[in-house]
């Protein structure tokens, strides 16, 4: 293996069909410096914004040849957690560049993608130099929205004072519960996993007597069965009631039935969930290798998304 129009859905991921679009608006302006100002969300004992980064000497050292004892090195995609409050997330390295616009309202942060300390992100890329900083491609996503995966930039910091700091102690280790995966945000999966084959029970999700199925996808990113979320109703959970809580993709090629959802008053037994994430699929929702942070975002979201190897009750 390699290693974001529901008619009736509950407010999970909302599909790669809309990412391109979505993070196309990210030519918004930012603040002048790594880190903005807010008054939501972080550790409040977290460090705040030194003022070396706020002020008009770090920019100007823009030129200078980096001291290559303080670059900060993280193995290949490796997670690593935010120590810092106000980590703004930018279109490309440097100061000058934007803060990415929140387009899912994920993060409450004025309308912009910024990151608090506590957060976890996959590290895309080593780091590289700009305005007298060293900065990381990194990927991010929330739980609670689960929203596809954004990608940006962030202002590392050093060795010695980390800003974003390799750290994968909160994965919940091998053989995780579905409720241990529902903890975790996609791009929190695919950091601890990869494509590692994992088993769960769980029960196919129940379908509601009211509920309006339907939709269709729109012609776009490639394969349709990983990204076509909207009609896709292999949803499980953990109690076979009407909660859609883990979305599994089943792979044409494969052969393997889809499970779909249970009727209301019908047998509903457990299920043993068998499958991965990182799927080779994922290397065809976006060019490959990306040249836009619009496509890395398609391919890591595509990449965070669970592939059943084998459903048996």
């Amino acid at each position: 293996m390699y290693g974001a129009v529901h008619m009736h859905l509950p407010p999970v991921h909302l599909g790669i069909l809309g990412l391109v679009v979505a993070l196309g608006g990210c030519a918004a302006s930012g603040s002048p410096s790594p880190f903005e100002s807010s008054t939501s969300g972080g550790t409040p004992s977290a460090p705040a914004a030194s003022s070396l980064e706020s002020s008009p000497s770090a920019a100007a050292s823009s030129d200078a040849t980096p001291n290559e004892a303080t670059r900060p090195v993280y193995q290949n995609e490796a997670l690593a957690t935010v120590r810092v409050n106000n980590l703004n997330v930018r279109a490309a390295a440097g100061l000058s560049a934007p803060v990415l616009d929140d387009e899912y309202g994920a993060y409450a942060a004025n309308g912009k993608v910024v990151l608090n300390a506590g957060d976890h992100v996959l590290v895309i890329s080593d780091a590289r130099w700009a305005d007298g900083l060293w900065w990381l491609e990194i990927a991010n996503n929330r739980v609670a929205s689960n929203a596809p995966a954004v990608v940006g930039f962030v202002a590392a910091g050093t060795p010695a004072a980390p800003r974003v700091e390799e750290d994968n102690a909160f994965c919940p280790g091998a053989g995780p519960s579905l409720t241990a995966l529902l903890s975790l945000s996609g791009v929190e999966r695919l950091g601890c996993y990869s494509s590692i084959p994992l088993t769960f029970p769980a029960f196919r999700a129940t379908l509601p007597p009211d509920a309006g199925l339907g939709g269709a996808c729109d012609p776009g990113p490639k394969p349709e069965w990983l990204v076509c979320d909207n009609i896709n109703y292999n949803w499980v959970n953990r109690d076979g009631g009407t909660a859609w809580e883990f979305l599994l993709h089943f792979d044409p090629a494969t052969g393997i039935s889809p499970t779909g959802l249970t009727p209301e008053g019908s047998v509903n037994p457990q299920l043993q969930i068998t499958g991965h994430f990182n799927d080779e699929g994922a290397l065809d929702c976006a060019p490959n290798p990306w040249d836009t942070i619009e496509e890395a975002a398609a391919q890591v979201t595509c990449r965070t998304l669970f592939v059943v190897e084998q459903s048996t009750d």
